[in-house]
């Protein structure tokens, strides 16, 4: 498509392969997955991870933001926040409805089942390097 187009069939183009194990992350049956996971399946769960601990003061994955905007949430006893990566307690007790906190994630599979029982991703990052979870 690209090299037919008449703007840009003159420029150099390249495929830049998807880095996303696509054998492992794909759509899968949310509530069979939140059953595998004992999440609740009536609940809306909005999920954030990070790799770094988002409770550090130097914190580039927008801590502040996301407590900001979850505080901001009506309706929070049908609400549940999912978290992967590092979050210290400090960080959960400042959410004021449920959550589920996992830790580091290194089963890709589980991870992948994880991002299946979600209703929406957060990812309020001040700066991402290599956003392929977005």
């Amino acid at each position: 498509m690209l090299r037919k187009s008449a703007l840009f069939k003159d420029v150099e183009c390249h495929v830049i392969p998807n880095i996303i194990p696509q054998n492992i992350f794909f759509k899968k049956n949310k509530e069979l997955c939140r059953k595998t996971l004992n999440m609740d399946i009536k609940k809306k769960i909005i999920g954030f991870g990070a790799a770094n601990n988002i409770s550090l003061k130097n914190s580039i994955k927008g801590e502040k933001q996301l407590l900001d905007a979850l505080n901001k949430l009506d309706n929070i006893e049908n609400i549940q926040l999912l978290i992967f990566g590092p979050a210290s307690d400090e960080f959960i007790k400042n959410v004021h409805f449920p959550c589920i906190f996992t830790g580091n994630m290194e089963n890709k599979d589980i991870l992948s089942a994880i991002y299946n029982c979600l209703d929406v991703f957060v990812c309020p990052s001040i700066i991402e390097n290599l956003p392929t979870t977005c």
